[in-house]
């Protein structure tokens, strides 16, 4: 186990498992967001000014598309620097969820007010071999609109290889703190 931890352990507390986001997961982040700037640029371009069409635009076509590969390079480096970041922790309390792109935010949610765990397989991370797990929990998240997560989710755990089995411990955990808390609902 990691003796450097980005949060301080309670009284008690012991870290089951530490987990990091699948290589895949970097993978997943380029193809999602370079996807996106490559529908943008392609909309803009091919179907509104038609460079074609006009002499002077095409210039401006030749500066544009340095600036794509501009927001292309910008786009792999984050993408990078935020899959680096985030990792996981289970503990005998609480998950903990550790993300960020320069420098990183650690939150926690304790196991006793959890109150879903969601299994998300996209079609592209169901191609790359990976799931993701959101976490509800009883404090309640706004709709998905507002929700960066999605699924009414506080908080997700990303690029993970085995999400039903971790999925599984979680839930096993949440009730045996339950049960030794002596909270039911």
């Amino acid at each position: 186990m990691n003796t450097n931890l980005p949060f301080n352990l309670q009284d008690g507390e012991k870290i089951l498992l530490e987990l990091r986001p699948v290589k895949e997961l970097l993978l997943f982040f380029l193809a999602s967001r370079v996807l996106i700037w490559a529908v943008v640029y392609f909309i803009f371009f091919f179907f509104i000014f038609s460079p074609e069409k006009y002499s002077r635009i095409t210039s401006f076509f030749g500066f544009a598309s340095l600036g794509f590969a501009a927001l292309i390079i910008i786009t792999l480096i984050a993408s990078w620097l935020s899959y680096r970041q985030r990792q996981y922790w289970i503990t005998s309390e609480r998950i903990v969820f550790k993300k960020g792109l320069i420098g990183y935010s650690v939150s926690s949610i304790p196991l006793e007010r959890i109150s879903d765990l969601i299994i998300s397989r996209s079609f592209l991370e169901k191609l790359l071999g990976f799931g993701s797990i959101y976490v509800q929990s009883l404090a309640g998240q706004a709709s998905y609109p507002n929700n960066r997560y999605g699924f009414g989710a506080e908080a997700s755990l990303q690029g993970l290889k085995n999400p039903e089995e971790i999925q599984e411990l979680i839930f096993s955990e949440v009730k045996n703190k339950r049960k030794s808390e002596k909270i039911t609902f």
